[in-house]
């Protein structure tokens, strides 16, 4: 015989918590002049692998744009990495702000920056 079937009540619980991860990276570009000079647009540099989130990231610059359609704007992507640092075929999700060191807030455009970004192997 069941509890409820005895007359007695049975009360259960359970909770799901989640809390985001804040991790800070900076991106410090030396020579960025040069990089312009000698990378066509869509060529990229890559930066060291960096772990947040419980994933790892590789950060990417393009100097002169990623296409043609946005040559005459630097980009910076995260690449979602998987073990040893490769590019993984996984998606992955977060969110990045370009921020001033000078002013120490937040930089960008709606048109060209958003708050929360698909961030792909790809």
């Amino acid at each position: 015989m069941s509890l409820a079937a005895a007359g007695r009540i049975v009360r259960t619980a359970s909770a799901i918590v989640s809390r985001p991860s804040t991790t800070s990276h900076v991106l410090r570009v030396d020579g960025y002049s040069h990089l312009v000079g000698v990378l066509r647009n869509g060529e990229h540099v890559d930066s060291c692998v960096f772990d947040a989130g419980g994933h790892s990231w590789r950060p990417q610059l393009y100097p002169n744009g990623k296409n043609k359609k946005h040559r005459d704007h630097i980009g910076v992507f995260l690449q979602l990495a998987a073990a040893g640092g490769h590019p993984s075929d996984s998606d992955g999700h977060g969110s990045a702000w370009l921020m001033s060191p000078a002013r120490r807030r937040r930089r960008g455009t709606p048109e060209f920056m958003g708050s929360t970004m698909a961030m792909t192997g790809d």
